[in-house]
């Protein structure tokens, strides 16, 4: 792994080497390295393995510039064409030397390898704001596609701030046609009275490889949304960490991820209740197929003065394969008295008098393998609020299970 480093620390010094401001960026990844399995966090995902770094990605001059049906659209780290300004939000790039005061306020940059170097390597910060006192009728609509050659690191970096008394849905498709190698960080802050919804849903091509954070903090009385729809690649990483910094607040934070053939799939959560009289329900659930692996790291810390927390945390897992194989470890760490905390994981197959029974009445093997694990999928994807994003994220699960239930 040492070689590993190396080769990258050479790869971001030369990209950086204009670029004096994030020397502690380029400091901390040299002192964190990219993470392998003997990095708790990590451990069973080996970076330095599956996440190919062979260059670095710069923006070309010519990087399309055009939205489709009015999306927001972000090729490769940079932003195309956003929507014309409106009374609701705004959104903007800049350079990470001049990016928001928000920026970096949440994500570990200090404690965690992978966000060190996407600071060291993002080409710019894209900051979407909702404004105070507004609600929006829509879904925002954000379209990330990456293009970049296999082996080529592209490190974006997202900003997702909502005003004070602002109520939004936000969708993130992230999306890959290439073996791209990815690593993304997104930061969510919520400001008092806010809520937001942030659905992600990564459909990328079989043999990408992703590294995609995501880090949030909540002020008082918020509520915060979050959903991700991981459809399979070589290999997906998801960190989510969450922090209540205000009192009564509520978090649902829901997963699903699809694995197959020989893909990986890595979910790592962390939610830290630091505040009285804050809520959160967490539901992770895994469907494998063929040789896939996946694993689901799930903490839940309450600290000595956050009383009258509630935390539920579920993972569950559905092999279709004898082959396929899921480890799962939800964790409780709790310095409070008055609190009501539960977590529960279970890892299983298909249920063969289920079966059976709809064999009895007439439906074919493989149509009752795709019923059955469809309903299996059903109740992370009905905590969705937005309809027309229900029924999206509802398709493109339909359309994966199609070859998925028949291994």
């Amino acid at each position: 792994m040492s070689e590993v480093n190396d080769n990258v620390l050479a790869l971001v010094r030369a990209h950086n080497k204009s670029r004096d401001t994030r020397a502690a960026a380029i400091e901390c990844y040299e002192r964190l390295g990219m993470p392998g399995t003997d990095c708790e966090a990590y451990r069973f995902t080996d970076m330095a393995r599956m996440l190919p770094v062979r260059s670095i990605h710069k923006t070309a001059a010519d990087t399309p510039k055009a939205g489709a049906d009015g999306h927001i659209r972000i090729v490769d780290g940079r932003l195309a064409t956003p929507p014309e300004a409106n009374a609701h939000f705004s959104i903007a790039e800049t350079g990470i030397d001049n990016a928001p005061d928000a920026f970096e306020s949440v994500a570990p940059g200090v404690s965690d390898g992978m966000v060190a170097l996407n600071t060291s390597l993002a080409e710019a910060c894209i900051h979407l704001h909702i404004k105070s006192a507004t609600a929006l009728d829509a879904p925002l609509v954000v379209d990330i596609d990456f293009t970049t050659a296999p082996g080529q690191l592209v490190s974006p970096r997202l900003l997702l701030t909502s005003g004070v008394d602002s109520d939004a849905r936000i969708v993130l498709r992230q999306t890959s046609r290439t073996a791209a190698s990815v690593n993304m960080v997104t930061e969510v802050h919520l400001a008092e009275h806010a809520r937001l919804e942030v659905v992600t849903v990564q459909d990328f091509a079989p043999d990408a490889a992703v590294v995609n954070g995501l880090y949030c903090a909540q002020e008082a009385d918020t509520t915060l949304s979050l959903t991700l729809a991981s459809l399979g690649c070589r290999l997906t990483r998801n960190s989510v960490e969450a922090s209540f910094d205000g009192e009564r607040s509520h978090l649902d934070l829901n997963g699903i991820c699809l694995t197959q053939g020989s893909q990986h799939t890595d979910n790592h959560t962390r939610i830290r209740h630091l505040k009285p009289g804050c809520t959160s329900g967490e539901l992770f659930k895994g469907i494998l197929g063929g040789q896939s692996t996946a694993a689901f790291t799930g903490m839940v810390l309450v600290a000595d003065n956050a009383q009258k927390t509630e935390a539920l945390q579920t993972n569950r897992n559905l092999l279709l394969s004898p082959q396929a194989k899921a480890d799962t470890r939800p964790q409780l760490e709790i310095y409070a008295d008055d609190v009501r905390c539960s977590h529960g994981a279970t890892v299983g197959q298909l249920d063969a008098e289920q079966l059976f029974y709809m064999q009895a009445r007439g439906i074919g093997l493989d149509q009752a393998r795709r019923l059955l694990t469809e309903a299996f999928a059903a109740d992370v994807i009905e905590r969705i609020g937005d309809e027309t994003t229900r029924a999206t994220v509802r398709e493109a699960i339909g359309t994966r299970l199609e070859t998925l239930t028949q291994q």
